[in-house]
């Protein structure tokens, strides 16, 4: 019975054999399709489109799937089966080939549909159970043979997704590194197909077979690389690249390999993901590594083969961090000087930026870069890799979690010879950046660690540029920071940032950046706080705006008495509200002695900053403040900051300083600054006025002085003395003193400056409309005019005015002063100016007969006395 069933089921296969093989040859071969016909097959495919090709397409895989199962169950011979297989496996490949052509992208999926996906599946365990040897892959390499590899291993990296997916959850489709071997051999010649080949076999390399402990696909790429190092399709010569550029492309290549979009760096990434899981193969691949990158190659390489080195190894320290640190380090410190460039400085800042943000410690690792910078610091045309320097500096300290990593190491002598002789913008943009240094230092308490190399080589620099004209703002603000942390630096840069010699902006900002941390983080001796209050009138006397924060702070010094601080308040105008306040106490501060020196001291060596500084200074706004400011100071505060009995005191030298400089005096110059002298003259009259005695001799030469010397200066129309000519007591002694120096006799003005003091008094007395005023004039003057007219060219200017008085209509009330001083003239000039006097006697006698009728009998008994005299 069982041989009868036997024969039967024998013949029940051929007879299925039979029909299935004739079915077969009626089923066409993909190949054999027009072109367009699979063009439409792979889109309606691809896209999932219900229509009838793509219904055919899927009736195709069945009946091809049911003849490859039947044959399969009746015993087909095997070599029909592996045709079928491979007839299969062409059709498929040929289906994937034109989706390939049309809609290549890396992250697409060769199997056009599920039905396709499975059907790989099935292949390769129909494949196993015909054959003792896995025959799947001899058959795909045969009909992959003639297809390029990009192709090839996007059809096979989908095949080895399918792992999970196999029937059994088995390692259905075991390694094939010949295959890949083969192929890749055969297509690097293509530079532009790399980076794709690179991320098809990616997933191959370092996910799925990357326990098969087999590095030779990796180093066939780095035999490949190593010869190309010098080429790159992204990166041309002459590159630039920023540390912080640099580094994110290393973090691209260290964290997500897979986003990289040049085809070295997409190697390196595997490269690092596969020795991250298989570290014991690091020594066979560092020998291969080092033995083509010796020191004589990487001298020959050019910029873009100099990059490619340095990002292998800065993104292999992981595996090797204290053995490929020293191969960097070794790397710069011998590159070529033409190789010097700014981006090869930012990858070594980049290389210790990766050491700073994982806490590792760079003492070891600096020297190259600081031979670079030193190196640089020999001439300006390499002051550029300087400046890219402090770029990347910046961001070794904002990527610093820990500021103790030796990181000061990098400040070394070579800053101190680029900060004195760098142009003015990379000065700035420096001292920004090592003041972000400080501000972090304090904030993290590791100044400790910093302060030895800041103060050796950051702040004598800060003192060496804080003198000059061009001095930025910011090397005060650095300076005051650093005074915040140490108390010997704060000591002498105190002393040094308040001396008369340093520009007044640069006063205010170390002066403001210190007094933010008074008196809780900072403390100052009585000597700081007198040199503060001095800065700080400096500072508002030379500045027409924004004191009113610095004012804030110098308030709060404990050396400012009580009524200034109650005082002060919020004044538009701080300096001047001082002074109103220092007047306002003048009777407690001269009662108090320690009020009196207070008041004493905020001025005493004012004098020195502004010979120094006033004739720099270019802003007429300024330059009128300083001394309308100082104007007021000596009116309101001159008793206070005068003693006659001191050969000096702040009023007198203020006045030397502010309007009799020596050259100025001995003619050898004309004031510079003339147009605020003129706008504030009178107030300085007014001040020393108010300061004059009878018997203080230097007051009374100063005043004097004042007239002489600046009214050959001023024009009539704009001279400053009509203001003091309207009061009384200024007017007297400012026509006594016109009188004196340039209307008696003799005097030793010239012709051109009496001629001007004459028609100032001729613009005076026109429009005086005061008997007062004019009886002052005439006390004062009327001599004077006549000795003019009888000793000076001038005499019919001094005339025409000598007639306006004694016709103008007030002459009966200035009569009196009029026949005093013709009395005095009689007296001094009859018996040896006859002439002229006779002359100017019977031209008055014209308009005032009465009073020269008097004049008669003087004038007769001084003749009589005269002639007797004679004998």
């Amino acid at each position: 019975m069982n041989s009868i069933s036997e024969c039967q089921e024998e013949r029940s296969k051929k007879t299925v054999l039979e029909a299935v093989n004739s079915i077969a040859l009626s089923v066409l071969s993909l190949e054999s399709f027009e072109e367009k016909i699979l063009m439409k097959l792979c889109y309606s495919a691809g896209q999932n489109v219900n229509c009838p090709i793509s219904e055919y397409f899927h009736s195709y895989l069945d009946i091809n799937y049911y003849i490859l199962f039947l044959r399969l169950k009746c015993d087909s011979p095997r070599s029909s089966v592996e045709e079928n297989v491979v007839k299969i496996m062409t059709d498929m490949i040929i289906m994937s080939r034109r989706y390939f052509t049309k809609e290549f992208k890396v992250e697409n999926v060769s199997f056009l549909c599920p039905c396709m996906k499975n059907f790989w599946i099935i292949l390769k365990l129909i494949s196993e159970e015909i054959s003792v040897c896995d025959i799947f892959w001899d058959k795909f390499k045969m009909v992959l043979e003639g297809d390029e590899a990009l192709f090839s291993f996007w059809v096979l990296k989908d095949l080895l997704s399918l792992q999970d997916s196999s029937i059994g959850n088995q390692n259905t489709f075991a390694p094939n590194y010949n295959f890949i071997k083969e192929k890749l051999k055969n297509s690097l010649n293509n530079p532009s197909n790399v980076l794709n080949l690179l991320k098809m076999i990616y997933p191959l390399v370092c996910e799925l077979w990357v326990n098969e402990n087999k590095i030779e696909i990796l180093l066939l790429l780095w035999e490949y690389f190593s010869k190309r190092l010098n080429n790159s399709t992204k990166y041309q010569s002459g590159l630039y690249m920023s540390c912080i550029e640099f580094t994110e492309v290393l973090d691209t290549i260290i964290f997500s390999p897979k986003d990289c979009d040049e085809e070295f760096e997409f190697f390196i990434g595997m490269l690092l993901v596969y020795l991250k899981q298989q570290p014991n193969h690091w020594a066979k691949i560092k020998c291969r590594i080092f033995s083509q990158l010796s020191p004589f190659k990487i001298g020959d390489l050019n910029e873009v083969g100099m990059y490619r080195v340095f990002e292998l190894f800065i993104s292999l320290l992981q595996v090797n961090q204290e053995e490929l640190s020293g191969k960097i380090a070794s790397v710069h410190g011998n590159l070529k000087e033409k190789m010097i460039t700014p981006t090869n400085v930012n990858i070594y800042i980049s290389f210790i930026i990766r050491n700073v943000r994982e806490n590792k410690d760079i003492a070891k690792i600096t020297p190259p870069l600081l031979k670079t910078l030193q190196n640089a610091t020999e001439d300006q045309k390499n002051f550029h890799i300087i400046k890219e320097f402090f770029v990347g500096f910046q961001q070794v300290i904002r990527l610093s979690n820990d500021m103790k990593l030796h990181q000061w190491t990098l400040l070394d002598s070579w800053i101190i010879k680029y900060l004195a002789t760098c142009y003015l913008s990379d000065l700035e943009f420096s001292l920004k950046i090592l003041l972000f240094l400080v501000r972090k230092v304090s904030e993290e308490d590791s100044w400790s660690y910093w302060e030895n190399n800041i103060k050796t080589n950051i702040y004598p620099v800060l003192k060496q540029i804080g003198n000059s004209s061009s001095c930025p703002c910011i090397v005060a603000e650095l300076a005051g920071e650093i005074s915040c942390l140490s108390s010997d630096i704060l000591k002498d840069a105190f002393h040094y940032f308040n001396t008369e010699g340093i520009n007044y902006k640069i006063v205010q900002m170390y002066l403001s950046t210190v007094l933010k941390q008074y008196p809780v983080n900072v403390s100052l001796s009585p000597i700081q706080e007198k040199s503060a209050v001095q800065s700080w009138i400096r500072i508002c006397l030379c500045s027409t705006r924004n004191y009113t924060e610095i004012t804030s702070a110098v308030m709060k010094l404990e050396s400012i008495p009580d009524c200034i601080k109650n005082g002060m308040g919020n004044a538009e105008d701080p300096l001047v509200n001082f002074i109103e306040i220092l007047s306002s106490n003048k009777n407690v501060v001269l009662s108090s002695p320690v009020l009196s020196r207070f008041c004493e001291m905020c001025f005493e060596n004012l004098d020195q900053y502004l010979i120094i500084h006033l004739p720099q200074f270019k802003d007429e706004m300024i330059i009128l403040r300083v001394y309308t400011c100082l104007a007021l100071t000596l009116l309101q505060c001159g008793t206070l900051l005068y003693d006659r009995y001191k050969a000096s005191s702040p009023v007198t030298k203020l006045i030397v300083c502010l309007l009799f400089p020596t050259e100025f005096l001995i003619g050898k110059i004309s004031h510079p600054f003339l147009g605020a002298i003129r706008k504030t003259w009178h107030i300085y009259f007014e001040a020393l006025l108010k300061l004059s005695s009878d018997n203080d001799t230097y007051i009374q030469r100063t005043i004097r002085d004042l007239i002489s010397k600046y009214l050959p200066h001023f024009s009539v129309s704009e001279s400053p003395l009509y203001l003091c000519l309207t009061r009384e007591n200024s007017a007297k002694v400012v026509l006594e003193k016109l009188s004196s120096i340039y209307f008696k006799h003799p005097t030793k003005e010239n012709e051109l400056n009496v001629t001007k003091a004459l028609k100032i008094l001729n613009e005076y007395i026109q429009s005086s409309t005061s008997i007062s005023l004019l009886r002052i004039v005439v006390t004062e003057t009327f001599f004077g005019l006549c000795e003019v007219y009888i000793f000076h060219n001038q005499r019919n200017l001094a005339l025409s005015l000598i007639m306006y008085i004694v016709t103008c209509s007030f002459y009966d009330q200035l009569k009196e002063q009029i026949m005093a001083s013709l009395l005095v003239l009689t007296e001094k000039h009859l018996a040896f100016n006859s002439k002229d006097y006779f002359n100017l006697v019977n031209i008055l006698a014209k308009t005032i007969p009465s009073e020269i009728l008097i004049l008669k009998g003087s004038i007769v008994d001084k003749i009589k006395n005269i002639e007797r005299i004679r004998g």
